[in-house]
C-alpha cells in the first residue's frame, strides 16, 4: 500500500481520520449541539412586473355644442403590447382617432410601446366638458 499521498501529522498535532471525525459528530449530537446552517446564498425568483399605463385627457378645442380632446397614454415601467381605456358613459362621442372605439372602450391598434413612452389618441364629442374626467388605463404584455 502506497502511503506517499496521505498527510503526515506534524509533531504535537493529531491527524483526524474518518473514524474520529464521525465520533466527533456523534459526540456533538449527544451533547445537544447542532450544526450551523449553511451560509450559501439563496435566490428568490424575481417577480414579473405587472404591465401598466396611465391616460391623461385634455380638451384641445371647443365650439358651440361640442369639443375635441387629446388623450396621452403612457406605458409604465415595462414595455406593453397594447392598451385600452374606458370613456365615461355620459360622453356623446362622435369620432375617435389614434385608436379603435368599441362601445365605450378605446383601444390601441396593437402597436407595442417601450417602457415610459407616450402615444396619443383623441375624440370629438357633443356637449361640453367642463372638467376632463380621470381615465383608467389597462395595459397588456
Amino acid at each position: 500500500m502506497d502511503l506517499s499521498s496521505h498527510p503526515v501529522p506534524r509533531p504535537g498535532r493529531r491527524l483526524l481520520t474518518g473514524v474520529s471525525l464521525v465520533a466527533g459528530v456523534a459526540l456533538a449530537a449527544g451533547l445537544g449541539l447542532t450544526a450551523v446552517p449553511s451560509m450559501a446564498a439563496t435566490t428568490s425568483p424575481t417577480p414579473t412586473p405587472t404591465p401598466s399605463c396611465t391616460a391623461q385627457l385634455r380638451t384641445i378645442a371647443t365650439w358651440e355644442g361640442g369639443y375635441a380632446t387629446e388623450v396621452a397614454v403612457t406605458a409604465g415601467s415595462t414595455p406593453i403590447t397594447r392598451w385600452e381605456t374606458v370613456l365615461p358613459g355620459d360622453l356623446n362621442v362622435y369620432y375617435v382617432w389614434g385608436g379603435t372605439l368599441t362601445d365605450r372602450t378605446v383601444s390601441s391598434w396593437g402597436e407595442p410601446m417601450a417602457a415610459g413612452t407616450t402615444t396619443y389618441f383623441g375624440f370629438t364629442a357633443g356637449g361640453s366638458l367642463a372638467t376632463p374626467p380621470p381615465l383608467a388605463c389597462r395595459a397588456f404584455d
